[in-house]
């Protein structure tokens, strides 16, 4: 499967390294790995026999993988040129660091501006390619990825909404089939096989009832009980490259006036926001925005630190940009991005609705709120 296609990195990246007074930019990050790639080459997360990928300025992008994977990376990604490294009796990152600086002599890059992953690339990989390419200037390029990244091309965005309808109806399977007596860790489950029956790996699913509603973690040995919320919130990759993530609350028997007040107070604060998003707003007047609606709704919001009440997603579960008052990215079309303005119920749970949303030209699309959840879903006690 390829999403991000080399044509359309193509007629991107080179605006962007221009901007960034790069030749190129060398990838080594796993996730910067399989978008450039768009193609989930597993071994990019291993240090001792990484994939890379070379995407210049001018010219064709490579990759660079151990020898015997070389058919296998050449029928996953669009990228035609791969070379492979020996990587036998060699130690990392010697053997892949010279195949790598070797190539990018042989390209003419030796005094070149080549771009690098700083919070990615290990200290002795980077010392290595510094001796043997002393004429090359190494600076940072993470901000080229990042941007390109923000902003999805027509075929992700086509599968992450169709990965978004499915992990909604994998939630809405999982709160029709949980059960009073069974434990947090049976419910994780039942939303699990949900999920991996859609066809998603890499899940992460995070339960939490009664007290246990009231942190952020893993679900535990806790029994289900009459009168508890329920919160569920599930990350997992579709198809090996592109995340979901999404989250819903309901009440385990008939619900108080406390807790219904509390969820239709949720609800609204998330619908509010879902319509406050548009084109050219920044990430900070939308945080700015959901504070102001929590005062004027009476409740309390919780602080989620760096990501505020939302983040991007992509080929990583949480990325750029980050729905947070210090975040002046400008919202563009195409951008996916999670909302997730948590508030407080009566008992101090967390009440957690979690949607995906695709910024068009005139607001957003959400691509994981298909159905009607204004009602605090109820499960039978």
């Amino acid at each position: 499967m390829n999403t991000t296609t080399t044509k359309d990195l193509s007629e991107r990246m080179p605006g962007e390294l221009a901007a960034a007074g790069l030749d190129g930019v060398l990838l080594l990050g796993l996730e910067n790995v399989q978008f450039a790639a768009g193609a989930p080459l597993r071994s990019a997360s291993m240090l001792d026999r990484p994939n890379l990928v070379w995407w210049p300025r001018e010219g064709r992008p490579v990759v660079y993988t151990s020898e015997e994977t070389v058919p296998t990376v050449a029928s996953m990604t669009t990228i035609t040129d791969i070379v492979g490294y020996d990587e036998q009796g060699a130690r990392f990152p010697s053997g892949i660091v010279d195949t790598v600086a070797a190539d990018l002599l042989r390209r003419g890059l030796g005094s070149a501006a080549i771009g690098y992953e700083s919070d990615r690339m290990p200290v002795v990989f980077f010392q290595r390619l510094s001796a043997l390419l002393p004429g090359a200037r190494l600076l940072p390029g993470d901000a080229v990825l990042r941007t390109l990244r923000m902003v999805k091309d027509e075929g992700s965005i086509e599968i992450m909404t169709r990965a978004a309808r499915l992990t909604e109806l994998a939630l809405a399977a999982c709160i029709e089939g949980v059960r009073v007596g069974e434990s947090e860790r049976e419910a994780a489950d039942r939303l699990t096989e949900a999920m991996r029956g859609h066809g998603f790996g890499n899940i992460d699913p995070l339960v939490g009832t009664g007290e246990g509603a009231a942190r952020i973690g893993p679900p535990t040995d806790r029994l289900i009980r009459e009168g508890d919320y329920l919160r569920l919130d599930v990350k997992s990759r579709y198809q090996g490259l592109l995340y979901t993530d999404a989250g819903r609350m309901a009440v385990i028997g008939t619900p108080t006036e406390a807790q219904k007040t509390a969820y239709a107070a949720q609800y609204t604060l998330n619908r509010r926001v879902m319509d406050f998003i548009r084109p050219g707003r920044t990430c900070g007047e939308v945080y700015l925005y959901c504070r102001e609606q929590t005062e004027r709704l009476g409740i309390r919001l919780f602080n989620y630190g760096h990501i505020g009440i939302g983040h991007g997603i992509g080929v990583s579960g949480t990325e750029r940009p980050s729905l947070h008052a210090r975040d002046e990215t400008v919202l563009v079309p195409g951008m996916v991005i999670n909302i997730e303005p948590d508030t407080y119920g009566p008992a101090g749970e967390i009440l957690h609705i979690e949607d995906m949303l695709l910024v068009t030209e005139d607001g957003v699309e959400p691509l994981s709120h298909r159905d009607d959840w204004s009602a605090l879903p109820v499960v039978p006690a």
